[in-house]
């Protein structure tokens, strides 16, 4: 954009560059870009207009046209005032201008266009150069600049760059040199993620990991300018720490306005105080119904702030301020008495508070601010709401202030969710731990029952789940006698129920599926097939498909726990059941072979949110990094690994870190960097047996495929043992991976796995992924052209382009040794077309040596080419000076090496 800016002021047909944006943008960054390229050819001339000059004639020009008289920078029509019609404090110009003499028109108008061409001539004549003159905020230029700034350029005396914000926007005067054709109008939008990340990076110094980069660029809305603030915002409070070279979030993040305090308070001061007081009524109370809003703020109030580009667009009847962060701002900014004024207000609609209310949240936090009465029944409901938006400071405030004890009770379950978000899994346990108040309360006795069992895993704790379990289903045995009847809808069934649940999602987390799934019941039926609470349903389908999973059910897998996904479930335990689907769904995609529904996941749940991106955020990035080790591209999978390590180091909710270190170690070794997979390698095995049991096995498995590369010992015996035990226990999902994996390998026969059994075993597992690896095994095994030739195009549909390479090279050299040279040719043009940077190979000796064969040497080529052109043999050898018989020798080579037997042939040979 800037060397497009460049180029345009250095023609001669443009004579300006008018920069528009939303504040903060980076407008001003842009326009001094531009001026840094050309001030070698240009005398810079520097202009900076203000909302305090905003009402005098000429005013902006000030600055630069010292020499003038006052009467040559008058207020038009005698306003001398700023815009809202006060007067600018202390202002020079306005002094000057309220002295001044009655408005002389045009000819005041004339004088200050010959005092600017007399300083661009001096300057130009000093210099020897011409002038560019570089405007800044030209949103508060009065019309009498922006009108003698455009005579100016369009006289061809100065070039000009101007910036202005998108409202209200670039005076007139100077849109018309665009409308013209005189000028280039570049509209700014903000950066994105790819872009804030690298900014962030540059700030800090180091590597900044994608979840902190994603959060960070969420809460500056992209902004080049807010976004340094936000990174001393987050650094002041702690939340951005340096781990290892890589910066990380070590807490949830949610800026409070501080970082642009400074900013918002200059722009409040431009402002009427009609103005003022009308966006902290929005900002407290956003979004604020459009006949709320009109109620309270006077019309033509809400008009300017919309057209000085405050508000954001009203499209679904809503009013809101554009940037969050500048809401922020403002509620930070705003006095007390003012909250309570406003919060008086806000009562005076007469609107019934409630959690479905879209300002909810702001309600309740501005009557906690101002000391307001808020009972314990709306606290509750507004931790509760608080809880699920991640707002989790707000969420423990609201139960702190709850006197009921029995209310507090029932929110330990929202209590512990909050704090799991911010990491602090023992104080999430305590919180768990510390009832139930009245244990003849089925509420308050199911209540974060589902959440403990999690935590205690992420604690290391699973062991004592069982007991749990157990716990709850004696309290249930034990109920009074008048307690409610046992029936199907009765909360004695309901407290049974959980405890069979309980139980089965320890049997599930230790890989006894079997036994997990006997007690479901529903029985298979879909996830929204009704009957038990939703949220049960929903963890009985994850562990179906944790099932399918381990049953090499991948697409089917896939499909359940994305109908979880697309289903949102809200309890009142707060369960993390978003994360527990994600990573079932993921590790799905990757053995289903569906990179691209893994990207698609990442981009969806990654893109900026404290939660999922904090929680969820390594869970997301280490399905992608694995993604990327099956794609066989282990250098891109290493750029994400240390960093994923060093998030999980912070925070393993569900439990990665063994996992992600078995990927670090194992993708070191496939890339040579031995060292380096060495120390991977040793950590992975300090993390080994803890997390689930499917995770537990995928890292296993290449923890032994590491030491496998790295030629340990005994290796790959130990793969083989691990794949019988595997097949043994009739985990038919994971023995495929693991088989896939020894293919990966390219172990000697003998050394490893039996390929025969990979290929039989594929037709049991789903996706493309066990399809193009089975397929690849069986032309392993039969070493036929045909079944190499359709494993290398399974392989290339996958994108594994050097394995896929390697089958059509040993098809090739299948294809000559039966003398097929014809269909040689086409296998060995097929692996070529494989060949990618970074792509693993090079294919076997006889592979090579076939494809080595094809290539035509440059006199070889100089020939064919000649003779495609229509030339006889005799025309060829007068033309490069050689006999008919050397021409017809490389002539027939050629033949040889592109399988053909005739000039007629040789077209379509080399078009192959």
């Amino acid at each position: 954009m800037v060397d497009a800016a460049v180029a345009s002021l250095r023609s001669g047909d443009l004579g300006a560059v008018l920069v528009v944006a939303e504040a903060g943008a980076g407008k001003a960054d842009v326009a001094e870009s531009i001026a840094g390229a050309l001030e070698g050819e240009f005398a810079v001339v520097r202009l900076l207009a203000s909302h305090a000059l905003k009402g005098v004639r000429h005013g902006a020009l000030l600055s630069i046209l010292d020499s003038l008289e006052p009467a040559d920078f008058l207020a038009p029509h005698g306003a001398a005032g700023t815009a809202n019609g006060s007067t600018a404090n202390g202002s020079t110009a306005n002094g000057r201008a309220r002295a001044a003499a009655p408005d002389r028109g045009m000819a005041g108008h004339v004088a200050v266009l010959r005092s600017l061409w007399a300083m661009v001539d001096t300057k130009a004549r000093d210099a020897g150069r011409p002038v560019l003159i570089v405007a800044e905020d030209m949103h508060y230029a009065d019309e009498g600049t922006a009108s003698v700034l455009a005579e100016a350029v369009s006289s061809r005396w100065v070039k000009l760059v101007a910036t202005a914000r998108l409202r209200p926007g670039m005076p007139p005067g100077l849109l018309e040199l665009w409308h013209d054709g005189l000028g280039e109008r570049l509209e700014l939008g903000p950066m994105d993620l790819a872009g804030s990340h690298a900014m962030s990076e540059a700030q800090l110094g180091g590597a900044v990991c994608r979840a902190a980069a994603a959060v960070l660029h969420h809460v500056s809305g992209g902004s080049p300018e807010r976004l340094p603030l936000v990174i001393g915002e987050a650094l002041g409070k702690g939340a951005l720490v340096a781990r290892r070279g890589i910066w990380v979030l070590a807490a949830d993040f949610v800026s409070s306005g501080a970082a642009l305090e400074q900013h918002v308070r200059a722009d409040l001061d431009t402002l009427s105080p009609a103005q003022r007081s009308g966006l902290a009524l929005i900002a407290h109370a956003q979004p604020l119904q459009e006949q709320s809003a009109r109620a309270l703020i006077p019309e033509h109030v809400l008009i300017e702030l919309g057209e000085r580009g405050w508000l954001a667009d009203r499209e679904d009847g809503f009013v809101r301020i554009r940037s969050a962060l500048v809401a922020d701002a403002i509620r930070m900014l705003t006095s007390i008495p003012r909250k309570l004024q406003i919060h008086q207000k806000l009562e005076s609609l007469g609107e019934p508070w409630g959690p479905d209310r879209p300002n909810a949240l702001g309600r309740i936090a501005l009557a906690l601010d101002v000391g307001a009465e808020v009972g314990d029944a709306q606290l509750a409901a507004g931790a509760e709401l608080a809880v699920r938006q991640s707002e989790n400071a707000l969420a423990l405030h609201c139960i702190r202030l709850i006197g009921d004890e029995g209310i507090r009770s029932r929110l330990r379950g929202a209590r512990a969710r909050a704090l799991f978000n911010r990491s602090d899994y023992s104080a999430c346990l305590t919180s768990l731990l510390s009832g139930p108040r009245r244990k003849t309360d089925a509420h308050d006795l199911l209540v974060g029952t589902l959440l403990l069992s999690h935590v205690r895993s992420v604690l290391g704790q699973a062991h004592a789940n069982p007991g749990d379990a157990d716990q709850l289903a004696a309290i249930a045995r034990e109920l009074p006698p008048d307690f409610p009847p046992d029936r199907a809808d009765g909360p004695r069934y309901a407290i049974e129920r959980r405890a069979r649940l309980l139980k089965s999602m320890a049997l599930a987390y230790g890989g006894d599926f079997h036994r997990a799934l006997a007690a479901d019941p529903a029985h298979g039926r879909a996830f929204d097939g009704g009957g038990e609470p939703a949220v049960e349903r929903a963890i009985w389908s994850l562990m179906r498909a944790e099932a399918d999973i381990v049953g090499g059910r991948f697409e089917g897998a896939m499909r359940s726990a994305g109908a979880v996904l697309a289903r949102p479930v809200e309890d009142d335990e707060h369960y993390p059941l978003e994360g527990h689907a994600l990573m079932r769904y993921l590790v799905a995609a990757i053995h289903v072979g569906s990179w691209e529904a893994v990207d698609s996941a990442v981009e969806a749940y990654g893109t900026g949110r404290t939660w999922p991106v904090v929680v969820c955020g390594p869970a997301l990035y280490t399905a992608q990094a694995y993604a990327l080790v099956r794609q066989e591209r282990v250098d891109e999978a290493l750029q994400v690994l240390p960093e994923i390590i060093e998030c999980l180091r912070v925070g393993d909710p569900y439990k990665l870190l063994g996992l992600t270190l078995a990927l670090a170690a194992y993708a070191a070794a496939a890339a040579g960097r031995t060292e380096e997979a060495q120390t991977w390698l040793e950590e992975a095995e300090a993390a080994a047996n803890v997390g689930r049991a499917l995770t537990g096995w995928l890292a296993r498995l290449h923890r032994i495929a590491a030491e496998v590369r790295l030629g340990v010992p005994d290796a790959a015996g130990r793969l083989v043992e691990f794949i019988e035990t595997l097949r043994q226990d009739g985990h038919v999902g994971i023995e495929m991976a693991a088989r896939a994996v020894a293919l990966e390998l390219d172990l000697e026969a003998g050394h490893g796995p039996d390929p025969l059994e990979a290929a039989e075993l594929a037709p049991a597992c789903e996706g493309r992924w066990t399809a193009a690896m089975g397929a690849w095994a069986r032309a392993i095994v039969s070493g036929k052209a045909e079944d190499l030739m359709q494993a290398g195009e399974l392989l290339r549909e996958l994108g594994l382009l050097g394995r896929a390479r390697r089958a059509f090279a040993r098809a090739a050299a299948a294809f000559d040794d039966a003398g097929d040279r014809a269909n040689a040719r086409l296998a060995g043009q097929a692996a070529r077309r494989c060949e990618a940077p970074g792509s693993p190979a090079p294919a076997d000796d006889a592979g090579e040596a076939v494809l080595a064969s094809f290539q035509l040497t440059p006199r070889e080529q100089d020939i064919v080419g000649l003779a495609l052109d229509g030339l006889s043999d005799r025309q060829i050898a007068e033309k490069l000076h050689l006999s008919v018989r050397t021409v017809e020798g490389h002539l027939h080579r050629s033949y040889a090496k592109l399988g053909v037997a005739s000039r007629a042939e040789l077209a379509a040979a080399v078009e192959d």
